[in-house]
């Protein structure tokens, strides 16, 4: 059981990579000024910057981590805890982007309309 649900945790980290590394690098078009409800604002490029940064690292290590997990399930190996932590540092990672993404957004600065093109 412990191996098996080793397994299944892994395969939906590693599922929920390809998604992340989407909205990721969408995200970063939030350095140029963008135009809403009418209104021009200013670009983030900080927290555009520092959520790619931390999405990066976060999908290398669930990458590996997830892998890792795949593997060692496979393998039927027992000594499975060390692969549980690294998952564990994985949905760190996964929830330290969550936090750049949500808490620290700033919000956007009103700019004059030609900015934006």
């Amino acid at each position: 059981m412990n191996r098996a649900a080793l397994g299944l945790f892994s395969l939906l980290l590693l599922l929920f990579c390809l998604p992340w590394s989407a909205i990721a690098l969408l995200l970063l078009f939030g350095i140029a000024p963008y135009a809403s409800d009418g209104l021009c604002y200013a670009g983030r490029p900080l927290w555009a910057i520092a959520q790619a940064l931390v999405a990066v690292a976060g999908i290398a290590l669930s990458g590996k981590a997830s892998l890792a997990g795949l593997a060692t399930a496979a393998q039927g190996r027992q000594d499975v805890g060390s692969r549980w932590l690294w998952l564990g540092y994985a949905m760190l990672a996964v929830a330290a982007w969550v936090l750049v993404f949500f808490a620290l957004e700033p919000d956007g600065t009103r700019v004059d309309a030609s900015r934006c093109g």
